[in-house]
């Protein structure tokens, strides 16, 4: 980030919370699976690489009282006071929690970004690796530079997978005419969502999934298993069932209850002959490949880019880690704690600018005869639980 101080999201200034945060302490406990802090088991920090201004990676040494500054020739360029930094570490988590909108700015930090020689700390949109670092693995005695992921607690729930045009797919709607269409898209209530689909579901007795709109999104979960697609072009339409109830909503919200509603399905059992625990296993491998590596708008080469972990910035402020060797406990996490948010449908125009550049639950038509009805449905995971109290 440079100077004139471009608005961050709070993710985004989470990341330059968690940079400045390891500086301080030089060290952080794992999770439990509540996210309470596990001292017993610890990775300590010895340097952090992170781009500086002019244009090369700086290494970030972390000393006993100093966090000593190089440049990407190795010359030491400054020095600073650990308890000075955790003093502007606590104060920019404050800012972050009392930020608004969907980005804001902080003067405080474009100052420390400037006195730490830092250009940014956001990894930006093609990356998973938010951090590198250089940590000291006590197991193996040895020095390890690793990639780390970064999700942020501090003033709401992170999502995993962001909805963008790359996470959309399309159904084909049999038995929807041209009035019950205009109609339906005319629905602009206040749950106006769960009132199309309702209306959608009760005109259309079997909706059919046609494909995915990103080519590269396809292949890269086909990486993964290549009837992937269909699998989650189910599960993401099964997020718009109605309930039948008031509230909630819509029948199924998280991920587990989605895969039991993918693997009760009748067809596709008479079509994969696959159970439950099959569909969780390969479910767990997709939010495994997207927290840690796949990015939908650019072809996945099957490797993770952060291959230390997993850093999760708790609302209090504390930082705890799910390391990549402790894989099965970790998956476990994202199962259990993640679920398929409904993103704004609403398009951009000039009267809303926050509006989306791929709206959905518009129904169109296509065909020679324009007698063909279909509706995008956008996909989009957030973490639903932080197991963790606000004391800031």
């Amino acid at each position: 980030m440079t100077k004139e101080s471009k608005g961050k999201n709070k993710g985004e200034w989470s990341e330059l919370y968690a940079f400045i945060k390891i500086l301080a302490d030089g060290e952080l406990p794992s999770a439990n699976d509540d996210l309470s802090s596990n001292y017993g088991k610890i990775i300590k920090f010895k340097s952090v690489i992170v781009k500086g201004r002019n244009g090369g990676n700086n290494r970030y040494v972390i000393d006993k009282k100093i966090i000593k500054i190089y440049d990407s020739h190795g010359i030491l360029i400054d020095c600073f006071n650990r308890v000075l930094l955790a003093q502007k570490a606590a104060n920019l988590a404050a800012k972050i929690l009392k930020g608004k909108g969907s980005s804001f700015k902080i003067p405080e930090a474009v100052n420390i970004q400037n006195e730490l020689h830092l250009f940014n700390t956001s990894a930006g949109s093609k990356t998973k690796a938010d951090l590198e670092a250089v940590i000291f693995d006590v197991s193996s005695n040895a020095e390890t530079r690793l990639g780390f992921s970064i999700k942020s607690f501090l003033g709401g729930n992170p999502t995993d997978l962001n909805a963008s045009r790359h996470t959309q797919y399309i159904y084909h709607l049999p038995g929807m005419d041209a009035n019950s269409a205009k109609t339906i898209n005319e629905i602009n209530t206040k749950n106006k969502l769960a009132d199309r689909f309702k209306a959608i579901f009760n005109k259309c007795t079997k909706i059919q999934y046609c494909r995915m709109q990103s080519v590269e999104f396809e292949r890269n979960i086909k990486k993964l298993d290549t009837m992937m697609p269909e699998f989650l072009a189910f599960m993401a339409i099964e997020r718009f069932r109605p309930s039948g109830k008031k509230r909630p909503i819509y029948a199924y919200k998280t991920v587990g209850a989605l895969t039991k509603a993918l693997s009760r399905n009748k067809g596709l059992h008479s079509k994969h002959r696959l159970s439950y625990d099959d569909y969780k296993y390969k479910i767990k491998l997709l939010l495994e490949a997207v927290s840690l590596g796949m990015v939908p708008s650019e072809i996945w080469n099957g490797y993770s880019k952060a291959k230390g972990g997993f850093l999760i910035v708790k609302n209090s402020g504390e930082i705890v880690y799910f390391s990549i060797f402790d894989r099965d406990r970790y998956l476990d996490y994202l199962f259990n704690n993640m679920i398929f948010e409904t993103p704004s449908s609403s398009p951009k125009t000039p009267s809303n600018p926050t509006g989306k550049n791929f709206p959905y639950s518009q129904i169109f038509c296509r065909g020679s005869n324009r007698d063909m009805f279909f509706v995008k449905i956008t996909m989009q995971l957030r973490f639903e639980k932080g197991f963790h109290k606000k004391i800031i």
